[in-house]
């Protein structure tokens, strides 16, 4: 018996530790579908992509003339009328390895660079690994900048907390119940902001429900993006979503249960401020940095409240306006993606920056190009196939997602010397958009100089010096890039000497300088100096290191290359759930360049002649590592941690869905992993359950005889 015991219990082991793997096969089964491998099949094939409007012809520039030496002659090239195309291949027959690296989702583009490692194709710096470098820059940035605001000195002596206690100590305490309302509002915020607050005790019960009814909601409440990364930033994540909360018939539970008592408080609270001129300036330099880091305000502030009504939509400290939510809001969609993407090439959307504009609006002013590279200056010099604009489509779609959730906080969903060799051509440092390159540098111009304009820069503030020296450090990377992609694809550069004021080395060894970028055409430029273009061929130097060494997982680059890029945002919420975008991982594709139009030289030796043709008709294959998107569904929002739990699950978009589908739209745990197991013990009690438990459930009934008697013991056998 104990032995009987014993094997059937190691049987039901075995089959518990194949409970995981059977899941996964259920869970495809579930979900309508199989268990997919991650395939190659998954390019971009460009069969749904637009039709581009009719490329122009390069404009010719007499100036870009660059020298090579081929064979005994040096010969001058001219560049600005060659036109590189660009598409995406698949791998060939031949080539199984590669095909597996194409297949695969990886974490973080470290992973992805060392895959490629010996797969016999060099890898190009994308867009998107250029942009992990952005991602990394920008969450540091702005988590070190909330910090700041939150209990620093930048703003306001002690930061936000001390000028919401202050706040809290000008509201006088007696019986009026729409200032205990105010002092439980205020009282209520800093404690979700990490400190405690002195209240009456007849006030804390209504604190309290304050605090419960924000939290019941789930869109405002739940910590996404970079905020979940320690306890002070969630901290400051829930307080200013509390402070979020708004008037009007659609208003905040928590401000009021009318609209009325909503719009009593806040006038309480504006009370308050006008007693103070150092709290009421507070207050305005504190919606003038959010306006600057991320955009102006969507709804009315207190400044408005002389004129406001019941229905007017104020807040203490509201949330940023967006193109999203504009677009979005009121509408009947199914994909929020899909929809803003047709808005935008329709034209009846456009990112683009206003006079208030702040650093968010620029931000995604620099991504334009991606969806409509007809608008980059670029244009004619670049033939893109039909695969490539699909994936430029795939870039736009992820990057845009970064920057979203980079904001998340103050962002709402919509409801709804000698002549050097001549090299192989095309001889690309990077994938070519000088267009994305500049406009991402401006946007970094605009934070560093917004900055730099705060009273704190001049009475001098430690935390802000360094986020100045990072933002300036970020903005001329970004104009390096911009330089080296001009020169790789011989389009003049797009910036003027005075726009060059403040990011130009003070220090230059144009010796140090490879001599292919002091000897190229478009430093010939005579906007610039001699000595502005020495110093420029130094910026495209360090711009041509930092690659080779962010290629290379250099130490001082790999935490920037290691950064996880798996993100999720909302974008939109409806009845039935919210709707989301998500970078789910990196994956490596094949990327084509090769000259549509050839530079221009001119030579009598027929031998040189052949060479060039020879030379200017081969293309070449680089990979790329670029992200890859995914929208879904959820019930609540998902925080970084639980959203990478569902990546890791999955090797390709489409395990992904699965994954998704499998959680039923819900945070936590899927039906499957809460209940999976239990099946799967129940089952095989159901199979052994004689041998396990015998005479429990009776004794096993004697098949009868052929006369309908007991058949006794069946005969030995042999």
């Amino acid at each position: 018996m104990k032995v009987h015991v014993s094997r059937h219990f190691r049987i039901v082991q075995r089959v518990l530790r194949l409970a995981q793997t059977t899941g996964m096969l259920l869970l495809a089964a579930c979900t309508g579908g199989r268990n997919p491998e991650a395939t190659s099949n998954s390019y971009p094939d460009g069969k749904t992509a637009r039709s581009l409007p009719q490329r122009p012809a390069a404009e010719s520039v007499d100036w870009m003339q660059q020298e090579f030496s081929v064979g005994e002659e040096t010969l001058s090239l001219n560049y600005s009328t060659a036109v590189l195309s660009l598409d995406i291949v698949r791998p060939d027959e031949h080539q199984p390895k590669l095909d597996r690296i194409l297949a695969t989702l990886y974490p973080d583009m470290g992973s992805a660079l060392e895959a490629a490692v010996g797969c016999g194709t060099g890898v190009l710096p994308s867009i998107d690994m250029l942009d992990v470098y952005q991602k990394y820059t920008d969450d540091r940035l702005l988590a070190a900048l909330e910090l700041e605001l939150s209990t620093g000195d930048i703003v306001h002596p002690g930061g936000r907390q001390q000028w919401l206690a202050e706040l809290l100590a000008a509201i006088p305490v007696d019986d009026d119940p729409t200032r205990q309302r105010a002092r439980a509002f205020l009282a209520t915020a800093i404690r979700l902001g990490g400190s405690e607050a002195l209240l009456e005790p007849q006030l804390s019960a209504m604190s309290a429900r304050m605090q419960s009814d924000f939290e019941r909601n789930l869109l405002r409440s739940s910590v996404i993006g970079f905020y979940s990364q320690s306890e002070g930033l969630s901290a400051v994540f829930r307080r200013d979503r509390f402070l979020q909360g708004h008037s009007g018939v659609d208003g905040s539970s928590w401000l009021g249960s009318t609209p009325a008592e909503r719009l009593a408080l806040l006038r309480e609270i504006d009370n308050a401020l006008s007693g103070s001129i150092a709290l009421r300036d507070a207050y305005n330099d504190f919606l003038a940095v959010q306006s600057l880091i991320t955009n102006p305000p969507a709804l009315g502030t207190l400044n408005e409240l002389s004129s406001a009504t019941e229905e007017s939509r104020i807040a203490l400290f509201p949330h940023s306006r967006s193109l999203e939510e504009e677009l979005f809001t009121g509408q009947v969609i199914a994909n929020p993606m899909d929809f803003l993407r047709r808005s935008l090439l329709d034209g009846s959307a456009e990112l683009k920056t206003t006079d208030d504009s702040g650093w968010y609006d620029y931000q995604q002013q620099a991504l334009e190009t991606l969806l409509l590279p007809e608008r980059g200056s670029e244009f004619s010099k670049l033939a893109l196939s039909p695969a490539y604009v699909a994936r430029l489509e795939q870039a736009f779609e992820a990057t845009i997602t970064q920057r979203r959730e980079t904001q998340s906080k103050n962002l709402m969903a919509g409801e709804v010397s000698a002549a050097p060799r001549l090299e192989e051509r095309p001889a690309l440092h990077l994938e070519p958009a000088p267009t994305l390159y500049l406009r991402t540098a401006r946007a970094y111009r605009f934070l560093h100089d917004s900055l730099a304009g705060l009273p704190a820069n001049a009475a001098g503030n430690e935390q802000l010096d360094w986020l100045l020296s990072e933002s300036a450090a970020a903005m001329r990377r970004y104009y390096a890039m911009h330089c080296l992609s001009c020169a790789d694809i011989g389009l003049p550069l797009g910036i003027s000497p005075q726009e060059l004021a403040g990011i130009l080395p003070e220090e230059h060894e144009p010796a140090a300088a490879d001599p292919l970028l002091l000897g190229s055409g478009v430093l010939l430029d005579p906007r610039f100096t001699e000595e502005e273009r020495l110093q420029l061929a130094t910026l495209m130097q360090e711009a041509a290191d930092w690659l080779a060494l962010a290629l290379q997982r250099d130490p001082q680059y790999a935490a920037a290359m290691a950064y996880d890029p798996r993100v999720c945002v909302p974008a939109a919420f409806d009845a039935s759930g919210i709707y989301n975008w998500g970078v789910i991982g990196v994956r490596l594709l094949l990327l084509e360049s090769a000259y549509v139009d050839p530079p221009v030289w001119s030579t009598a030796d027929e031998l040189n002649e052949r060479r060039l043709k020879s030379m200017f008709a081969e293309g070449q294959q680089r990979l790329i590592p670029v992200y890859e998107y995914a929208d879904f569904k959820s019930a609540a929002p998902l925080s970084r941690e639980q959203f990478r739990q569902w990546c890791d699950q999955s090797r390709s978009k489409e395990e992904f869905r699965l994954v998704a589908n499998a959680y039923g739209g819900t945070v936590g745990k899927s039906w499957l992993e809460q209940y999976g197991v239990w099946i799967v013990i129940l089952i095989c009690l159901a199979l052994f359950r004689d041998r396990l438990f015998p005479g429990i459930f009776g004794a096993k009934k004697e098949q009868p005889g052929p006369d309908g008697e007991d058949g006794g013991e069946s005969p030995a056998v042999g």
